[in-house]
């Protein structure tokens, strides 16, 4: 072998030395990245999974007073009164847009008689969207309180300056 073609080897040997344990650990990121995609984070505990299968979209919630349960990490639980499958109501709000963190984005594309399922506190519930309707944001959301089991959804309207909240029975 010639020395040139010695010294190409050895610089090669020497690159894959160094950049081969770098390209493992960034595939390793890019791993743990996607494991936590689904908002499950380890060794907290979810409390409930909201699924609408017409936006396709399924996320975990967590309890009212966990760091999780925040708008800019999750669907988040604005207010819950619902006990042992009782009637009573819960409040779920997230972003729109077309930020990470948008879940509700497609919120809008709810029509009137879909069906969204709840798992909450180990109890299956599925409701029915019954009203849809947008109003100005004042910081609050009306909610009629029926003797009856409710779900709203909240969030931005696409309409500047406005909320979109579609309330929900329980089927």
């Amino acid at each position: 072998m010639s020395k040139n073609k010695k010294h190409l080897l050895i610089l090669l040997l020497v690159t894959l030395t160094i950049l081969l344990p770098y390209n493992l650990n960034k595939e390793s990121k890019v791993i743990t990245v996607l494991k936590q995609k689904d908002n499950k984070p380890n060794k907290v505990k979810e409390i409930g999974i909201l699924e609408i299968p017409k936006i396709n979209l399924k996320r975990y919630l967590y309890d009212i007073n966990s760091d999780l349960n925040k708008v800019d990490k999750n669907v988040t639980i604005i207010k819950e009164t619902i006990s042992n499958n009782e009637n009573g109501t819960i409040v779920l709000a997230a972003h729109s847009g077309n930020n990470y963190n948008s879940y509700f984005d497609n919120l809008d594309k709810l029509k009137k008689d879909d069906i969204i399922y709840l798992k909450y506190k180990n109890i299956n519930y599925q409701y029915i969207v019954t009203n849809i309707y947008e109003k100005k944001q004042n910081g609050y959301i009306s909610i009629k309180n029926k003797n009856i089991n409710q779900l709203f959804l909240t969030t931005c309207s696409k309409k500047k300056n406005y909320q979109l909240t579609i309330e929900c029975q329980k089927k």
